[in-house]
């Protein structure tokens, strides 16, 4: 038997249902009804042979878009491959997604990445609700051409939690970290040494919020007085408050650390092919492993330190080791299986990534200037 809160159709009363295994007949249409069982965890009704029975989530075919049951079951155990997903009891993707040795992500239910990252050594307490209702609240909006400006939302921590100091206007209070839970009243700014969490307290306006801030003025005061404003090239802000990874000004697109200090050699054309789909994850995310504790890395950490980032600051499709070249997904360094290969030079070029770099951006030598030992 299992309680669920809220479940009647007031949603004032708490429900008790018996959860079913899987093989039991189960009920697909309750027409207003309230059921007295339901499927167990990581189980769904569904149609088999003309009646309906509890059935495994990873047994169900997927019309379309990503399976976390089933993905869990087939990732392969690779080296530098995809991380292996945890899929709550509804079969959708947990918040976290981790690669030992390295890095841990934040994901939406569908295991698309959202903002939100975290050593892996670091990420016990990471549970990313914050990051998730930004990306709910988007998805939502985003059905009514409409979607809501990270300044405006409620801060989040790097690692996709919330911020335990939060501020509304001439309002600041405290929250629980994980959950977003208010721990008491709000007071205005002038009383913030009342709150709980006052030295947890930030700059009311971060330096990217205030960059955001100046640049809109500017446009609404433009817009005031008749003109037309086009192109006009604003700041991104994270929902930690720091700069966005991919900023734009002009006529470049660059790679901006949290602090928007450029790193060198991320600056394409925004009308070249390396600006699509710029995430610039490979050099933020070589930073973050470097700064893992030497006790704590493994083979999988030293292999992705020698990783090499694409010119947009995406990874390279191609990574080169002593022993070995193979194709990786540019948005998460993952190695794309099956293709590793020896290091020898006929090899590599029969590589799908390696053909593909060729005919994208018509400049294999810079893959050849990269990795001058393989060539």
């Amino acid at each position: 038997m299992k309680i669920y809160k809220n479940a009647t159709i007031c949603g004032c009363c708490h429900l008790c249902l018996r959860e079913l295994k899987v093989g039991e007949e189960c009920v697909q249409d309750m027409a207003g009804s309230i059921p007295g069982t339901v499927c167990g965890p990581h189980l769904k009704c569904a149609k088999a042979n003309k009646k309906s029975v509890c059935t495994k989530i990873s047994d169900i075919l997927v019309p379309s878009g990503r399976s976390c049951e089933k993905e869990a079951i087939e990732v392969s155990e690779i080296t530098a491959g995809p991380p292996k997903p945890d899929c709550d009891e509804f079969g959708d993707y947990a918040p976290k997604l981790c690669r030992n040795g390295t890095l841990c992500h934040c994901v939406d239910k569908k295991g698309n990445r959202i903002f939100g990252s975290a050593t892996y050594d670091k990420a016990s307490d990471m549970d990313c609700l914050c990051s998730r209702q930004f990306a709910e609240v988007n998805d939502q909006l985003s059905a009514m051409n409409f979607n809501i400006d990270p300044v405006f939302f409620p801060k989040c921590q790097s690692n996709g939690n919330f911020e335990p100091f939060q501020v509304v206007d001439n309002y600041t209070y405290c929250v629980n970290t994980t959950k977003g839970e208010v721990l008491e009243r709000a007071v205005g700014k002038r009383d913030v040494d009342q709150l709980s969490c006052k030295k947890q307290r930030y700059d009311y306006v971060s330096e990217c919020e205030k960059e955001y801030m100046n640049a809109t003025k500017q446009i609404r005061e433009r817009e005031d007085e008749g003109q037309l404003v086009v192109g006009w090239d604003v700041p991104k802000c994270d929902i930690d408050g720091t700069f966005a990874p991919v900023q734009c000004l002009n006529q470049f697109c660059y790679c901006v650390n949290k602090k928007g200090e450029k790193y060198r050699g991320t600056q394409v054309d925004r009308n070249d092919k390396l600006a699509i789909n710029q995430t610039c994850n490979c050099v933020r995310e070589m930073e973050l492993i470097r700064d893992i504790e030497k006790k704590s890395w493994d083979k999988v950490t030293d292999l992705f330190a020698q990783y090499r980032c694409e010119r947009n600051g995406n990874y390279l499709v191609l990574q080169c080791t002593e022993s070995a070249c193979y194709c990786v997904n540019p948005n998460d360094g993952s190695q794309i299986p099956p293709s590793r290969l020896k290091t020898n030079v006929k090899d590599i070029r029969k590589l799908p990534c390696y053909k593909e770099y060729e005919h994208k951006y018509q400049d294999i030598d810079f893959l050849h200037k990269t990795y001058p030992d393989v060539f």
